[in-house]
């Protein structure tokens, strides 16, 4: 007999997703015809098409249930009563279920419709219902899920509602989550609520009751659930199911899909077997694994192990929980996968023994003992869209005999080519180092089996595929990516391998690593891939070299970290040293410390020679099976080239020594100075902090545990106890370093027993905006060296910068800070101060021959200009001294350029030193750190930023403050600005050095080529200012700058080094500069915001939040970005907030409220926010945070409703007594009670992402306007404007109750003005119930005036008889003085109009013969020009300007003026000539000379005239040079038509001009150019002036280069 299943096995929530908060995913069942879907699930053969029909429910099973006259009836057990349908046993996903239900008795008065069950024998696991209920006083609907008790939607109020009468509950469950529940009570109205379970795929159904007696009846289920045949999925597993995530039967076996951890469990025990099963990874991505030796089927990550094919890392995995950590892997690529792309996975366990097979072929061999005994069997889906068939399990008694694969030998060829460490068959991992220059490197594997070698790269993808080894294998340059790669070599042997890593690295010349535009230049990094702790720093003695090693990954994350190895003679010039410690059967190297046993008190030096050295190297071992952590030791002999590890490790086990469970590592080992007995101390954390003692560095002995003052255990990673004299008393503390994030100062005195025990002084000291370093500014794991080298006892220390930045062009992740000094003071208050100040041989890096700008005793003032402008650099060294004057902060900007700066500054009122990094290009975390820094006496400060690329590094007062961290910026950034914001500040004395690269020994000043920069905005908003700037780089005299701009850019001023621009409409534009040879060219775009908000006065810096065209735009700074407005919301007082947002591109975005602290928001603040996800689907979370979540409401969004991750409209109300919520598109998603709301600042915040905010706004429900802040300004319109509601403000400033000022809009009543009659208006608004009354004018109607004026222009006054002139000026004088009075009444225009046109009508011509003789002579020559060496069009002007002067000449009456126009249009048609090719010929010259030569002196200015007369005479010697050719010609030609455009009237004397006395220059009262009475030189001037439109606008200046 077949039994039938769901097609959707479903995925069930166990107790431990309330803990681990998987997410499962969720898949739409084929039933739903909704949108496309994105899940790939094949679809089944047959398909359950009949449609379903309603059944009733009767039998229900129970512990507390019976059924009476038909009526199910739930008893009160003071808890949860469940009752499972006995008619309904199959799960469904699919259905609609209802009932009547009675509440008999119970203070709950709470019952439901029970869905989604995972286990029918024990429900209380997981389940999912609709219920009603009581709670807080009122009754309410509910939809939720256990475990997490978490509401599908927030709890709705019933309305309408009896519960002393029948209730009707009905629910609509969709395959895919969706849900519609109604609930009824008798004669009431209908409540309805609809979600999606995100996270639904079905189960069993029941009822339930909590605390009531319940009764239902007319219980009614609707089965719409899809099943297939489970005959389709070949297994022997008993009853597998899904714990999270789809899991779902095929036609091609068990579908499983889902984000995370989707586990399914079977009901199979069994101890010793084989396991097997087809597994096809639908997309490759993810994984797919079996799943055994589960110890818990409720939650598997309680114990069992996992064997998987890892498509995401490319890899097969053993593992095992609940670790997680990795017990072996090998690469996808050594198995060739099946036709379809699947792999067979078997394994055979018997004990301890675990082999692993992929399609037949043995991979794996291990012993683990960790999960014991019979035990369940399952599967796991992580991350993937998964097929699994043939899942098929038998008994196995025993293992099938296998000779082991192994390694013998591995011969490198090669000259300088070595491995770490030394060849030995039983090591899996090896590094190689190739040096610089080697681009061939031939190695010979040996072994008795087969031998393969595939090449991969850093992320494990493989680059040259396997092949097969007969002899030697060749490495060449062509194989690296990014000068790294990674060697398998596989040994093949009776089916099963052997796998061997080389880590290759091909080390860089210095030449080329100077080259990097990315790589810091004095700070030691890793040439490619990750680094992170220093380790195993020591002075070694017997060579004199400084060793600093760290923690190093052959991939570009925390990957299997063993160490690195690099030296230096000083300090700050390192050199690559071959790899150090690395990976082993003990397991991954983690962080240690190293010392010189000098008097070989280990007795591990016994055979030393003379000249080698005594390096003991204390690590810890980082069991990857177990998880467990160990200490151990290792020896070198060869000054820290090779190192041979104790055969006894571990020295100091993980049993028996741990205070913290797996988690004990980060020795750090010291002896005391002065202390006879020669004992050495170990100092270990990462969980608890303990001292262990030893005498020979072998046997360890626990000492004590490190506590705080109050007996409470220190915790912290790379621990540290640094000796320091307290500075004025000399007396010795003892600094306890909590890795950088934290000291505890304390002393180290002898017990009894001779021992040192630390006791701690101080209170816990945390660092400023460093507390927690993976939220901070990422100085971590500070180690010390042991022993400093040139006998001055310093406590020298290094830290790892933490860097995880990746973009283009960088190559690798992690640097070491500079080296620097620890010391202890204490204040005026006796608080003790840890110093970290950068060692003094940094200070030989400065180029002290390049000094980029130095000055003293300089007040400066907020009003002053930028003193160092023009100032340029890109790796340097800027140390000042100053006294504190009245400015509340000053500081500097820093690597500016292309709207980009480092900010570093010191505030006064705060006394903290900062830097800002959030708009200077990539950084850590927040980008914006602090420390606090008193002043010192005399009220000064010291300041000191040490900057190279990818690290800064900024100290205060000689170490009191310190702030270092990754930063990388583009070198094409280079300029610095200081600044001082209201008042003054005294530069005592200011130095910036040039900086010197370790690896060529010179600055930028002394080594690159000049480059010329321009630095400007990529965006500015129409009409606003802004500047553009240009450097030169090396930092040096410019010399002359000359500007170019695009028409459309208005210049406002030009200053030394730079211009202030504005643009007048949008659109894309140009700005150029030139100087000393060199170009540089930037495009701008003038665009319009439409930003609204009725919040006022929104405060952007331009750099990170700045207007655009859609909003404000938040930019992507790496971590959070907050833009706070100093409006506040009150804890006591309801509001509601809101904004328009979209996500441009990253994680997160939303809103912020009850923000305590404006300039450090981080501390305290709410937030309502969207945070996206890989798959396309995204969280709305609605939190609090304090440096870290207290809180949050989280609701996921899936992929296929997720528009909200890109653009959404979010927001928040507060009822002012605790109730939050949190709308998304209109539709409440999240509540929350009892909330802990504060006073404070509101605003909007990014995270990781670039996002625009639009329609920000805040209401006050309870609030009234209780006054008007500002008038609006009278308005005046020309007759019939249009544009009165454009020029009205459509908001007004108003200030609340609460004392709040926000925009309230304005409603205006615009039929109050008639724009169509003249005179003076009062308009009326209405802004929050007050009246706004505004001026308005509407001026007469002048366009009749204005067109007689113009005619009145064209009148020539010796055209017409002296009397009728005169009375038409008077009438012209007249009207032009009513057209230019704004105030002038229509009645007024009416009548000068009138009286201009009869003037006009009026004017009487004089009998005067006009003069033809020029008009005559000119036309002549013109008729004699030939059209040949013409183009078309000019000399078609020229024949309808000869035609013209003929009708004018003949025409006897002709008026003077008409004459003389003839004749210039007849001169400009010949002027105007184009030559038709790009050179003219002597008669084209010739007849330009005939017709200039006409031109008299009269009316133009000396200088042009002489200089038109100059070109004259050259022509007509050109003309004579019987020897002149094409060139000679086309320049005389050209240089005369300039000279005669360039001619300039003269100024002429004794004319009136009636508009104002002392224009009294021409005779006509609105001319647009003098009227000199020469009527042909006038016209001629004025139709020759070269206009400039479309041209650029050129400013040349000298600039300077000041320094003082």
């Amino acid at each position: 007999m077949t039994r039938k299943t769901t097609r959707m096995l479903t995925a069930f929530l166990s107790c431990s997703m309330a803990v681990t908060n998987l997410v499962p995913f969720n898949v739409m069942a084929e039933t739903i015809a909704a949108e496309p879907q994105e899940v790939q699930v094949p679809a089944p053969k047959e398909q359950n098409t009949k449609e379903a029909a309603s059944v009733q429910l009767t039998r229900f099973k129970g512990e507390h249930v019976r059924t009476e006259d038909g009526k199910v009836i739930l008893d009160n057990t003071n808890g949860d009563n469940f009752a499972m349908s006995e008619d309904i046993q199959e799960l469904a996903d699919d259905f609609h279920y209802s009932a009547d239900l009675t509440i008999k008795s119970g203070n709950a008065q709470c019952a439901a419709l029970l869905v989604g069950v995972g286990n029918r024998n024990d429900p209380s696991k997981a389940w999912r219902a609709a219920n009603v209920i009581r709670h807080e006083g009122e009754n309410k609907m509910r939809m939720f899920r256990v475990p997490g008790d978490h509401n599908y939607q927030p709890m709705q109020i019933l309305n309408d509602y009896d519960s002393t009468k029948t209730v009707h509950l009905d629910l609509d469950i969709k395959a895919n989550g969706d849900f519609i529940y109604k609930v009824t009570s008798e004669g009431g109205s209908e409540n309805v609520m609809s979600g999606n379970m995100d996270d639904w795929a079905g189960g069993y159904i029941g009822l339930l009751s909590f605390q009531t007696e319940a009764e239902l009846s007319n219980i009614q289920f609707t089965d719409r659930t899809e099943r297939a045949d489970e005959s389709l999925f070949h297994t022997t597993l008993e009853n597998l199911r899904g714990l999270q995530g789809s899991w779902k039967i095929t036609e091609k076996g068990m579908h499983s899909q889902g984000n995370g951890d989707n586990f399914a469990i079977s009901d199979t025990k069994i101890e010793n077997f084989e396991y097997s099963a087809n597994i096809n990874n639908l997309d490759e991505k993810g994984a797919g694994a079996l799943m055994f030796r589960v110890q818990n089927p409720n939650n598997p990550k309680d114990g069992c192990y996992v064997i998987n094919a890892d498509y995401t890392h490319n890899i097969f995995k053993l593992f095992e929980f609940p670790t997680g950590g990795s017990i072996a892997e090998v690469p996808l690529s050594d198995v060739e996968p099946n036709a379809d792309g699947s792999y067979d996975i078997k394994v055979i366990v018997v004990g301890e023994d675990i082999y692993v097979y992929a399609n037949g072929k043995g991979i794996m061999r291990e012993k683990d003992s960790r999960h014991k005994g019979e035990s369940y069997l399952g599967l796991l889906t992580w991350d993937g869209n998964i097929e699994y068939q043939n899942l098929y399990h038998k008994a196995a008694g025993e293992l099938p005999p296998v000779e082991e694969a192994k390694l013998s030998d591995f011969k490198i060829l090669t000259d300088g080519v070595t491995i770490t460490p030394t060849f030995d068959p039983d090591v899996k991992n090896y590094g190689m180092d190739i040096p610089a220059g080697v681009d061939r490197v031939v190695v010979k594997p040996e072994s008795s089996g087969d031998v393969y070698i595939t090449l991969k790269d850093r992320n494990n993808k493989v680059i040259k595929e396997k092949q097969k080894v007969t002899d030697t294998f060749t490495l060449t340059a062509e194989d690296f990516d990014m000068n790294f790669l990674n060697m398998g070599v596989t040994i093949e042997k009776d089916g099963f391998r052997e796998n061997i890593n080389f880590a290759v690295n091909k080390w860089l010349s210095t030449a080329e690593l100077a080259q990097q535009p990315y790589r810091a230049q004095f700070h030691v990094t890793p040439q490619i891939n990750f680094m992170n702790d220093p380790n195993g720093m020591v002075y070694d003695s017997t060579d004199g070299y400084w060793h600093l090693f760290y923690q190093y990954s052959p991939n570009n994350n925390f990957y299997k970290q063993s160490q690195a190895h690099v030296r230096s003679k000083d300090l700050v010039n390192w050199e690559q040293q071959p790899l150090g410690l690395q990976i082993d059967e003990h397991g991954l190297i983690f962080s240690g410390s190293a010392v010189e046993d000098t008097e070989n008190t280990s007795g591990l030096f016994d055979n030393n020679k003379s000249g080698e050295s005594r390096l003991v190297s204390i690590y810890t071992y980082h069991n990857e099976k177990t998880g467990k952590q160990s200490q151990a030791i290792a020896t070198s002999k060869d000054h820290g080239i090779t190192w041979q590890k104790y055969a006894g490790n571990p020295v100091l086990p993980n049993e028996g020594n741990t205070l913290s469970g797996n988690d004990f590592r980060d020795p750090k080992v010291f002896q005391i100075d002065g202390d006879d007995s020669k004992t050495w101390y170990m100092v270990t954390a990462g969980g608890a902090a303990q001292i262990f003692t030893s005498k020979d560095l072998i046997h360890w002995t626990r000492s004590q545990n490190l506590t705080y003052k109050n007996g409470d255990q220190i915790h912290s990673e790379c621990p540290g106890l640094i000796p320091a004299k307290v500075n004025g008393t000399g007396e010795t503390k003892w600094i306890y370093n909590g890795s950088a994030g934290f000291y505890v100062v304390g002393s180290m005195e002898k017990d009894e027993n001779g021992i040192y025990k630390w006791t701690a002084e101080s209170e816990k000291m945390d660092i400023d905006s460093n507390a927690n370093p993976w939220g901070g500014f990422g100085k971590y794991a500070t180690m010390t060296f042991y022993r400093d080298g040139t006998g001055k006892n310093r406590q020298i220390g290094i830290s790892w910068l933490q860097d995880f930045i990746e973009f283009d062009g960088k190559t690798y992740k992690g640097l070491q800070s500079l080296p620097q000094e620890y010391g202890l003071k204490q204040d005026a208050d006796g608080n003790y101060i840890v110093t970290s100040n950068v060692v003094e041989e940094v200070n030989a890096l400065r180029d002290t021959n390049h000094m980029l700008y130095q000055t003293k005793n300089k007040k400066v003032s907020s009003s002053d200009a930028n003193i160092l402008r023009g100032i340029s650099g890109i790796r340097y060294d800027l140390e000042g001294e100053f006294t504190l004057g009245t400015a509340k902060e000053f500081g500097f900007k820093l690597r500016k350029g292309n709207g980009k700066e480092l900010i570093f500054k010191y505030n006064k009122e705060t006394q903290k030193m900062y830097v800002d990094g959030r708009n200077a290009g990539y950084h850590v975390n927040s980008g914006n750190f602090s420390y606090t820094l008193k002043p010192l006496e005399g009220n000064k400060v010291k300041l000191r930023i040490i900057i190279d690329q990818g690290a800064v590094e900024a100290f205060g007062n000689d170490g009191e403050a310190n702030i270092s961290t990754a930063m990388y910026q583009e070198n094409s950034n280079i300029g610095m600005e200081f600044f001082c914001d209201e008042g003054d500040v005294t530069i005592d004395q200011l130095k910036i050095y040039d900086m010197k690269s370790m690896y060529t020994g010179k600055s930028g000043s002394d080594s690159e080529a000049p480059q010329l920069y321009l630095s400007a905005p990529r965006e500015a908003e129409v009409h606003t200012e802004f500047r553009v700037d240009t450097n030169m780089y090396p930092n040096m005299e410019s010399g002359d700058i000359v500007w170019t701009i695009d028409p459309g850019l208005q210049l406002v001023k030009e200053e030394k080094g730079s211009i202030v621009v504005s643009g007048s409409k949008e659109g894309t534009y140009k700005i150029k500069a030139s100087a000393k040879g060199l170009e540089k060219e930037v495009e701008i775009k003038i665009f319009t915001s439409s930003f609204a908000s009725n919040i006022p006065d929104w405060k952007l810096d331009g750099g990170i939040w700045a207007k655009s065209t859609d909003g404000v735009i938040g930019t992507n700074t790496g971590g959070d970005s907050f833009l706070i407005h100093d409006t506040r919301i009150f804890k006591d007082k309801a509001f509601v907030y809101e904004a328009d947002m979209q996500i441009l591109e990253g994680t997160a975005a939303g809103i912020v409220f009850g923000v305590s602290d404006r300039n450090n928001p981080a501390a305290d603040w709410f937030c309502a926010n969207i945070e996206r996800k890989d798959d396309g689907s995204s969280i709305a979370k609605l939190f609090k945070n304090q440096n870290g979540e207290i809180w949050n409401e989280t609701k996921v969004i899936p992929a296929k409703k997720s528009k909200a991750a890109t653009q959404a409209h979010l927001k928040v109300v507060y009822d002012g007594a605790g109730k939050l919520e949190y709308w998304l598109d209109g539709e409440k998603i999240l509540e929350r009670s009892n909330v802990d709301m504060q006073d404070g600042y509101l605003g909007v915040q990014t995270f990781r992402s670039t996002t625009v905010f639009n329609n920000v706004t805040i209401q006050y429900p309870d609030a009234s306007v209780v006054r008007l802040m500002e008038n609006v300004p009278s308005i005046t319109l020309a007759f019939g404007d249009k544009t009165l509601k454009d020029q009205l403000p459509k908001q007004i400033r108003v200030k609340l109750d609460n004392d709040v000022e926000l925009l309230e809009t304005i409603t205006w009543k615009l039929d109050d003005v008639n724009v169509n009659k003249a005179g003076v208006y009062t308009l009326h608004g209405k802004a929050a119930g007050h009246t706004i009354e505004v001026k308005v004018t509407v001026k007469a109607d002048k366009k009749e005036l204005q067109k007689l004026l113009e005619q009145a222009k064209t009148y020539v006054k010796e055209d017409y008889t002296k009397d009728s002139w005169k009375t038409f000026e008077a009438a012209w004088y007249r009207a032009a003085a009513v057209f230019a009075d704004e105030t002038a009444a229509q009645m007024d225009v009416n009548s000068s109009a009138a009286a201009l046109e009869k003037a006009m009508q009026g004017l009487e011509k004089a009998v005067i013969t006009a003069d033809k003789r020029e008009l005559k002579e000119l036309l002549a020559s013109a008729k004699k020009i030939k059209a040949e060496g013409y183009t078309a069009s000019s000399y078609a002007a020229l024949k309808k300007a000869i035609a013209a002067a003929e009708k004018v000449l003949a025409d006897e009456s002709a008026l003077q003026s008409e004459v003389d126009t003839a004749q210039n249009n007849l001169r400009q048609a010949v002027l105007a000539l184009e030559a038709a090719q790009s050179t003219v010929n002597k008669e084209q010259l010739q007849t330009l000379v005939n017709m200039l030569k006409t031109v008299k002196k009269d009316g133009y200015t000396a200088d042009s005239w002489e200089a038109f007369v100059k070109a004259l005479e050259q022509a007509e010697a050109v003309l004579k040079d019987e020897t002149a050719d094409d060139a000679a010609v086309t320049k005389a030609y050209e240089t005369l038509q300039k000279s005669y455009r360039s001619l300039q009237m003269a100024a002429v004397e004794g004319e009136e001009k009636p508009q104002k006395e002392e224009e009294k220059k021409s005779s006509k009262p609105v001319a647009e150019h003098p009227d000199t009475g020469d009527t042909t030189a006038t016209a001629t001037a004025g139709m020759l002036t070269l206009l400039a439109g479309g041209a650029a606008i050129a400013i040349r200046r000298r600039r300077k280069q000041g320094k003082s």
